[in-house]
């Protein structure tokens, strides 16, 4: 009996210490390869919104990776709405952490810089979760033909 115990708790060992590094890997999120390029790095502050029908038209949910863009980026050359479905790369100015992301909708009290992103992006690269509401980010425009592995 004592030998049937031992190993049931030396088979769950491997278990217990593969959920403990899965959660820390959780606390330490890299959602791409990608990074924000520095040259043309835009400064700003990431917020949240619930996510519905966007400017672009587009009916998304909180679980998709998108952004409202500020709206003096919005209406700024090539034209209002003109970045629509284009990808760009964020980086939480904390922590590190980057995703990438989709525009999809216009943010109209976003300060020149600033993102409103969906409640799974702003978590994902968050420290503190939605309850952080607010935090500083750097982002970039990938290219325009961009598309994400798996999209």
């Amino acid at each position: 009996m004592l030998s049937h115990t031992l190993f049931t708790r030396c088979a769950l060992a491997p278990a217990f210490v593969l959920l403990a590094f899965a959660r820390l890997a959780m606390a330490w999120p890299v959602y791409t390869t990608e990074t924000v390029d520095m040259s043309n790095a835009v400064a700003g502050k990431a917020t949240w919104f619930n996510v519905g029908l966007g400017a672009c038209g587009y009916t998304d949910s909180n679980t998709d990776w998108i952004v409202a863009l500020n709206i003096e980026q919005w209406e700024s050359t090539p034209g209002p709405g003109a970045y629509c479905n284009r990808f760009l790369v964020v980086k939480n100015a904390q922590n590190g952490a980057t995703a990438v992301a989709k525009v999809r909708d216009m943010c109209p009290g976003c300060a020149y810089g600033s993102l409103d992103m969906s409640p799974d992006l702003f978590k994902a690269i968050s420290t503190g979760g939605l309850d952080e509401g607010v935090y500083p980010i750097q982002w970039s425009w990938l290219p325009t033909d961009y598309v994400p592995a798996g999209y």
